[in-house]
This record gives structure tokens, C-alpha cells and sequence, in this order.
């Protein structure tokens, strides 16, 4: 009761300095971050910053400043405008879990958020951001694309606002997706669009631009008429402990990303303290502004059997499609529901890497909420009571983990009815149950069809949403069409 009520007390707390941290560029070395804080430019932050201006091309009444520190051993705390910020990272080469969601919407204020009001997505997700990214379960986060529906100005500091201090520095990773760039999500746009200018300022990487100008972006290009950043404002490739991640933009031609393709599998051939790779894009598809070869998984497939890349552990994670499931059964990964219309779910996914063997890294999914379930009651309970780690075998979905032998797992075709998994309908659950009885007596298996059975069988699946999913599986909404 005790950590429920500090809880709440931190959310009530106006967390003013809207900060954010990214993982430094690979070329700056392991322990470089840049730190980025925006706010109205009426802050003297002395000489921390090596860049302060007003956002250059869209939101004018914002003002950004940045630069790129380096911390010693992995540790430094920082006092901006007396603040004291202490930002960590894992040690090179070792092992890191990161939070990751796609397409929130917290507001309809620029574009309809469907289940705003019936999920409670802003509410929610402040508490299991400030819950779960706030504690020392997690080192990372990221939003992978689609940043909360914004043009006019940014809806995302709703939440930023909301954050403690201790979520917003964490190491945080994006990349734009369709609605970043085009309010009402393709080209050509319309003039108020953000064409992400917007998005690029406010979520502040470390991207290949910063290498080039002595500003953290490339301003070159105008943003009247209809036109975008240069690629190399969303591109970067980064390390957080043996983790390296790929982010790019898939709204620029794949002849331009290639290049960086290559650069960064050739990184991979030279380095030893990385086991797994995560590429992160936000279109699964091409269409609305994505050619068909910068997909995630086109871009991850183009990637996977390159020197350097083809000796790691090779995932992608993107949304777009507003589903929860895996999509690539060991490797991809989406999670584009959080509020907006298409499979009618609400969830986040965790990645955990392992130092023992690439086999070991696990990927737990989370369903807060869906069409039919409301889950979000003991999921809250349970996280600030016990943590990630304390509600994964209880509270998520494996969707790659570590093999077992009690577990059976089918994979099939996915489909956009179940809320956690990659196809299984809950009629077509099947339990295989072997028990060794003796060392002279061994029942070979015994097969408990989910509609005739003589008792009732509690089932962890690894395509149910949460243990509680298995009974609404079937019920699940058809597939959306709103990206």
C-alpha cells in the first residue's frame, strides 16, 4: 500500500524539465548520450548546452537545447537547472531490457483516437511508463513511431509532463512513422503538416545529422511546399550494453538508407560485445508513404545476411498496423496498438537480452486491455507491487523466449483476431501434457482437446494476450484497416 501511495505522490508531482536522453551515435563511443531538454526558452541552463535555438520550420513557441556528454565508467549525474540527473547505462557487452510501444494516442485533439476514453490510454499509460520504465528493471525505451498523432503542436508533452524524472533519463529511442510526417497519414499532406520537423526536435536522437552540422539536425530542406527532413535526421545506430539497434525512417528511398545498411553490418564485423541486434521502422507495409523495400521487415531482411550482421541475433520490432503479435516467429515483432483503431488492443512489449547465449533473450508481451477484456487492474497491482520482473510469468505473453520442456508451442499463419499471439484461435488451443510416473511406468503423452476434456485445464499460451486471454481468443475482433 505504502508504494501505491509514493506512486501516486510522483505522478502528482509536476516533473517541469521536459528531458530527454538518447544513446549517442556508435562513431562517439560507448559511453556518449546526447541530452536534449525543450521548453520555452525562457531557462538559462548556463554553458551545459552546445545548441539552443527556437524548433526551426514548425512549432516556434518550443525551444530546444542540446548536446553530447560522455559518462564516465557508465555513470554521471548531471545538475540542469537544478535538477540533479544521474544517467545510466548498462556495462558494454552486457545484458539490457527495454521497453517498447508504437502508435499511442492519448487525445483526439488532431486526429480521432478510437479507444482514448474506453482504455484510458493516457492515464494508463503514464502509470505503466512512470511504474515500469522508472524502475531499475529497465534500461531503455522507445516509441516506434507515430508519436501520440500530433501536428499543430506537440500532444506528446501531455505526457512528458507526466513522467518522473527517473523514466526521462532512461536512454529513450524513436523513429518517425506515417503520421509524424502527414497528419492524415500519407502524401501529399497539407500545409500545417509536421512533415517531421516536429517529431525529429522534440524526440531527440542522436542521428547522422548531428555528425554533419554544428546543430543536432540537417535544416537545410524547407518544410513548405509538402516536403521532408533529409533522411539523415532519423537515421542512427547505436549500442546499449550488447544490444545494437538500427533506426531509421521509412519514408525515404531504401537507394539512400542502403548505404547505412552496410555501414552498420560492417560495424557488426568488429565488434565483439554485441549478441543481438534490434532494427526498428515503423511501416510493416508499403503504402502510405513507405515504398515497399523500407519496411521494417524489408530493411531487416536486407540486413540479416550481411558480413557482420548475419553472426548476430537479427530482430526488427514495428507497428503502423495497429496489432499486438509476433510477425516473424523469432525475429519481428509489432506493437502498433496502444488506442488507436485496427485489433482493437492496448499493450507493451519488453525486450531482455541474455549474456549466456542469444537463445536466452526473451521478448514478454503485456496486454493491458483489448475489445472484450480489461486486464488492467491486477496488471497494475502486480507491477508496482513485484515489477516487470515479478509479473512476467504471471501477467504476459512469451513471444521469444528461452525453450522449455513443458511448454509445447504451435506456430501458424498470423491472423489480426488474436490479441497476443501469431494465429492460434482459442478453439484450436491443444495441451500435450507427458508426466514420467515411475522409472518403469511412462505415459507417452495425453492430448486434452480445448472443447472435450474431463477436467478444466488452466492454459499459459505463448499466443494468448495474458493467462486470462486463452477464453476471449476467439472472440476477438476482425482486422482494422487504420494505420
Amino acid at each position: 500500500m505504502l508504494g501505491i501511495i509514493i506512486f501516486y505522490g510522483l505522478v502528482a508531482i509536476a516533473q517541469g524539465l521536459d528531458l530527454r536522453v538518447a544513446k549517442g551515435l556508435h562513431s562517439r563511443g560507448y559511453d556518449a548520450v546526447r541530452i536534449s531538454v525543450v521548453d520555452d526558452g525562457s531557462t538559462s541552463y548556463g554553458s551545459f548546452f552546445d545548441y539552443n535555438a527556437n524548433f526551426q520550420q514548425v512549432w516556434s513557441d518550443m525551444h530546444l537545447h542540446s548536446t553530447v556528454k560522455e559518462l564516465q565508467n557508465g555513470s554521471a549525474t548531471f545538475n540542469i537547472a537544478g535538477n540533479e540527473i544521474e544517467i545510466k547505462l548498462p556495462a558494454e557487452g552486457s545484458a539490457t531490457r527495454g521497453f517498447l510501444i508504437a502508435d499511442p494516442c492519448i487525445s483526439s485533439r488532431d486526429l480521432n483516437c478510437p479507444f482514448l476514453d474506453s482504455f484510458q490510454t493516457f492515464d494508463r499509460l503514464t502509470e505503466v511508463i512512470n511504474t515500469v520504465v522508472g524502475s531499475d528493471d529497465i534500461d531503455f525505451w522507445g516509441i516506434i513511431g507515430d508519436n501520440f498523432y500530433e501536428h499543430k503542436s506537440s500532444i506528446g508533452k501531455m505526457l512528458f509532463d507526466r513522467l518522473t524524472l527517473e523514466v526521462k533519463s532512461k536512454v529513450f529511442l524513436s523513429v518517425p512513422g506515417n503520421h509524424d510526417f502527414w497528419i492524415v497519414g500519407g502524401p501529399p499532406g497539407v500545409p500545417q503538416d509536421q512533415f517531421g520537423y516536429g517529431f525529429m526536435q522534440y524526440y531527440g536522437q542522436d542521428t547522422l545529422a548531428g555528425l554533419k552540422t554544428a546543430a543536432p539536425f540537417d535544416f537545410s530542406v524547407p518544410r513548405v511546399p509538402h516536403q521532408l527532413p533529409k533522411m539523415e535526421n532519423f537515421v542512427f545506430s547505436n549500442q546499449i550494453g550488447n544490444l545494437a539497434v538500427f533506426g531509421f525512417s521509412g519514408a525515404h528511398a531504401w537507394a539512400d538508407l542502403q548505404p547505412h545498411t552496410e555501414d552498420f553490418c560492417t560495424w557488426m564485423q568488429s565488434t565483439e560485445t554485441v549478441d543481438t541486434v534490434m532494427v526498428l521502422g515503423h511501416w510493416n507495409e508499403g503504402n502510405l508513404g513507405c515504398s515497399a523495400d523500407t519496411t521494417a521487415p524489408k530493411v531487416w531482411s536486407a540486413m540479416k545476411d550481411l558480413p557482420g550482421c548475419n553472426s548476430k541475433l537479427m530482430l526488427y520490432v514495428d507497428g503502423h498496423e495497429h496489432c499486438n503479435h509476433v510477425t516473424e516467429p523469432g525475429h519481428g515483432f509489432m506493437i502498433g496498438a496502444n488506442g488507436m483503431g485496427g485489433c482493437g488492443q492496448f499493450g507493451f512489449m519488453v525486450l531482455e537480452t541474455s549474456t549466456r547465449n542469444t537463445i536466452d533473450t526473451r521478448v514478454d508481451y503485456f496486454e493491458i486491455s483489448n475489445a472484450f477484456t480489461d486486464y488492467w487492474d491486477p496488471l497494475s497491482t502486480c507491477l508496482k507491487e513485484g515489477g516487470y520482473l515479478g509479473c512476467r510469468d504471471s501477467h504476459s505473453a512469451s513471444w521469444l523466449g528461452p525453450p522449455t520442456t513443458t511448454t509445447t508451442t504451435t506456430t501458424r499463419t498470423r491472423t489480426h483476431s488474436n490479441p497476443g499471439g501469431d494465429g492460434l484461435q482459442g478453439w484450436e488451443i491443444v495441451v500435450i501434457v507427458v508426466a514420467g510416473l515411475a522409472l518403469t511406468a511412462v505415459v507417452a503423452g495425453l492430448v486434452i482437446s480445448c472443447t472435450n476434456r474431463p477436467r478444466q485445464v488452466r492454459v499459459i499460451d505463448a499466443n494468448a494476450a495474458t493467462p486470462l486471454a486463452a477464453d476471449a481468443q476467439a472472440q476477438q475482433p476482425a482486422q482494422g484497416s487504420s494505420q
